[in-house]
């Protein structure tokens, strides 16, 4: 399912343990958002990708941290092209949502 199972496995023992322990909702969902970008073997894996960059702001550090650890393996380039993706449509969403913002 992934090229970085053991990422995966970190974020999902941290999102058990932040569920049981934490109202932190915000790190949470980047907990959740760094599993799902490590999904790169899925059927659907551009659809995770969006449904990702769909979570917003909140997301953006997780997606920095994988762009940032690209060490160039080949087997983990499109984790790293998801993230770079993602980050982007974030970036978009945001920038015509301040652009809208600014002619009302």
């Amino acid at each position: 399912m992934s090229s970085d199972p053991a990422g995966v496995c970190a974020r999902l023992t941290r999102f058990d343990y932040m569920q049981r322990n934490s109202s932190d909702g915000e790190e949470l969902l980047q907990l959740l958002a760094g599993v799902l970008i490590r999904l790169d073997r899925v059927d659907g894996y551009d659809d995770l990708v969006k449904r990702v960059s769909a979570a917003g702001e909140t997301v953006v550090p997780v997606l920095r941290e994988i762009i940032e650890q690209d060490t160039g393996e080949p087997h983990r380039r499109r984790i790293c092209d998801g993230a770079s993706r993602a980050l982007d449509a974030v970036r978009d969403t945001a920038e015509a949502a301040s652009g809208q913002s600014s002619t009302s």
